[in-house]
């Protein structure tokens, strides 16, 4: 049987750099790893033996497939985690203006599903304190597409925004911005330190490397701290959203 997942979310508290207040954090969640189709359709044999693995798997992504065609064709999706539909952003000037990918993209938007509120509404949350000061990442912006969390655009500029997240440190091969390979994170791809466009502890401005197409976490590596000491040791973060660089 596979092991009982527990509905509790852990939550570490950060400085909150929006207020002034000394005594002032915000809550993140900590994931405990990612659920991608193999993973549900192992613990689906271990419960449901009848049943095998590679057709599990096979008939998961089979329903992406079908998913990600019927949202490109103009339709709602509805699968009981999320209700999504197709969007369109960027301004259209003219009631004859046309679809221009430089000025428009095409995008998807995600709102819960009843039952998953439910699920999450029931959940045990536990406070474990203030987290070990270091970066943190809490939004990367895909400047070309204007997609949050979501892609990365070979040769344009990405945003990384969050809290001391300024690049310094004593070793240039160490510390930096970071993309590791989701699927087999000992490739891991350096920023160019003249790609570094913002370096500031609230946002860094990169322009993004170029990149294979397929998914990957962003890690920033530092040795910046509040102080105008540098940290003993590089400390690092790596965002736990997969972000996506389209074929």
């Amino acid at each position: 049987m596979a092991q009982t997942l527990s509905t509790r979310l852990n939550v570490s508290l950060y400085d909150n750099p929006l207020t002034p207040e000394p005594d002032d954090y915000t809550g993140k969640v900590q994931l405990n790893g990612v659920f991608s189709n193999e993973t549900i359709a192992s613990r689906i044999v271990q419960e449901r033996t009848e049943y095998r693995l590679e057709t599990i798997v096979n008939i998961l992504n089979l329903a992406d497939d079908m998913k990600r065609t019927a949202l490109a064709s103009g339709y709602a999706v509805n699968d009981g985690v999320a209700q999504m539909y197709p969007s369109v952003s960027g301004r259209f000037v003219g009631a004859q203006a046309q679809f221009d990918s430089k000025l428009h993209s095409v995008g998807v938007t995600l709102t819960a599903s009843a039952a998953l509120r439910s699920a999450m509404a029931s959940t045990t949350v536990v406070v474990q304190g203030v987290a070990t000061t270091g970066p943190v990442i809490n939004k990367v912006t895909d400047v070309y597409t204007a997609q949050e969390n979501t892609s990365i655009t070979p040769g344009r500029n990405l945003k990384i925004s969050g809290q001391r997240l300024k690049i310094v440190g004593d070793d240039p091969s160490v510390v930096g911005v970071w993309f590791v390979n989701a699927l087999d994170t000992t490739q891991r791809t350096q920023v160019d330190s003249r790609d570094l466009v913002d370096n500031n502890p609230s946002l860094l401005t990169i322009v993004a490397p170029a990149l294979a197409s397929g998914d990957y976490y962003v890690e920033v590596v530092t040795q910046f701290s509040t102080s105008n000491v540098l940290t003993k040791e590089p400390r690092s973060y790596r965002f736990e959203v997969v972000l996506n660089v389209p074929v």
